[in-house]
C-alpha cells in the first residue's frame, strides 16, 4: 500500500531497478517490457447532521504495452 508520496517514490524506484533493457535494430535502449500502473483512491467525509460517513472510491488503470507492433522490423530474437 502507498500512503505517502515517499511510499510512491520508493515503489517506483523498485520498479525501475527491476526493469529489463535490451538493444534492437530500431532502438539502442528498448525496454521491451510492459508497464501496468493502478491508482486507487479512497476518500471519506463525515456528515455532521446525520453522523454518517460518505465514502468515495475510484480506480484508474494505466497500461503501456511495449510497442510490439514493430517487433519484426526491430529484428527481435525469439525471446522477446
Amino acid at each position: 500500500r502507498v500512503h505517502t508520496s515517499h511510499d510512491l517514490l520508493q515503489l517506483m524506484e523498485r520498479a525501475q531497478q527491476q526493469r529489463k533493457v535490451g538493444e534492437t535494430n530500431m532502438n539502442k535502449r528498448s525496454s521491451r517490457s510492459h508497464c501496468i500502473f493502478t491508482l486507487r483512491v479512497q476518500a471519506q467525509k463525515h456528515i455532521r447532521d446525520t453522523g454518517a460517513i460518505l465514502e468515495t472510491r475510484g480506480k484508474l488503470h494505466m497500461v503501456d504495452l511495449a510497442g510490439s507492433e514493430n517487433a519484426k522490423a526491430a529484428s527481435l530474437d525469439d525471446d522477446g
